[in-house]
């Protein structure tokens, strides 16, 4: 008891040197648990960041998938419409075919008249044309356009509508200049089918005056 009253000064400063020592090193270690917490919450953080830019990667890739798929999809369905579309329209679709036909004729179905004179003095020839619907549905509401230089005359056919495998005689009086040898008039004809789609056909009627051969040369519709 003496000695520690006699050393307790030295006590004292030992005391308070393990003190500080021992708060020293509570203090680095509070300081390590700290700084380790701080990088655990970094850390979560950074996990946490990456889980979200995935999950939204992922979303936005799912998002492209889904309007990639809904494009491709609407593009089928579009195409399966046309392509049936173009089916019904090609089932539907008539197909005038003029024909020339040789020899006189009594029976004809109908006569026309077209003008090809360049000039005031001319003279008549007749020619006699069958015209026959060769398609797969009635060719409706006929009108045809007679183009030859540069004149186009537009008119209703005498008859309005051609069924399917049916055909006409028509008689064709074309006023021609005498001088004329070579005539190439063109005749486009405009009409529906059933589905109320409009066709253009065009047929150009060559005709030699000279030798009287005379031909039809038939388009496609379109």
């Amino acid at each position: 008891m003496e000695w520690i009253n006699n050393n307790s000064d030295a006590l004292m400063v030992i005391i308070t040197l393990v003190y500080v020592i021992a708060t020293i090193f509570i203090w680095r270690a509070n300081k390590i648990s700290a700084q380790a917490t701080k990088e655990q919450l970094e850390e979560s953080k950074r996990q946490f960041d990456e889980s979200q830019r995935q999950a939204k990667a992922e979303l936005e890739e799912s998002k492209r998938q889904f309007e990639e798929t809904k494009i491709q999809t609407e593009k089928q369905l579009n195409e399966q419409k046309e392509q049936h579309e173009e089916s019904m329209r090609i089932q539907c679709m008539p197909f005038l075919q003029m024909e020339h036909q040789t020899g006189l004729f009594h029976d004809e179905n109908f006569s026309m008249e077209f003008n090809l004179c360049k000039s005031e003095t001319s003279e008549t020839i007749v020619r006699y044309f069958k015209l026959k619907n060769i398609g797969n549905g009635p060719a409706i509401n006929l009108v045809y356009t007679l183009e030859y230089t540069d004149d186009a005359i537009s008119d209703p056919m005498p008859i309005c509508g051609i069924r399917s495998g049916d055909e006409y005689i028509i008689k064709i009086e074309f006023s021609i200049d005498e001088e004329a040898e070579l005539l190439k008039p063109n005749i486009e004809f405009l009409y529906s089918d059933a589905l109320g789609n409009e066709w253009t056909q065009r047929v150009t009627i060559v005709m030699n005056v000279i030798t009287g051969e005379t031909i039809c040369e038939n388009d496609e519709p379109r």
